[in-house]
């Protein structure tokens, strides 16, 4: 009698520590699935980014190929300034 009592408070006492065991799983499973969320939603995020990076970099060669031609037009002018001051001057200077 004495030894079945013994064994059915091993069993009880098995049992309970099974059944923290459990919910400790249950617990570790729900963390895990929200770090899973979590991640999926910064993979969504991540593409957006990449989306917008791309845009950004089309923009900026856009703006590089367009500042390059405004720098190359106002240098032509300028040397075209620079250009007529001098055989403005040199006219003046012969007196024409």
């Amino acid at each position: 009698m004495i030894d079945m009592e013994h064994r059915m408070t091993h069993v009880e006492d098995e049992c309970k520590s099974l059944n923290h065991r459990m919910e400790e799983m249950e617990k570790r499973q729900d963390d895990q699935d929200a770090l899973v969320s979590a991640v999926a939603a910064m993979n969504v995020r991540v593409g957006v980014v990449e989306e917008k990076i791309g845009e950004v970099a089309t923009d900026v060669k856009e703006l590089n190929s367009k500042s390059g031609k405004k720098w190359e037009n106002m240098t032509e002018q300028l040397f075209g300034l620079v250009l007529a001051a001098a055989v403005g001057f040199l006219l003046g200077q012969i007196g024409l």
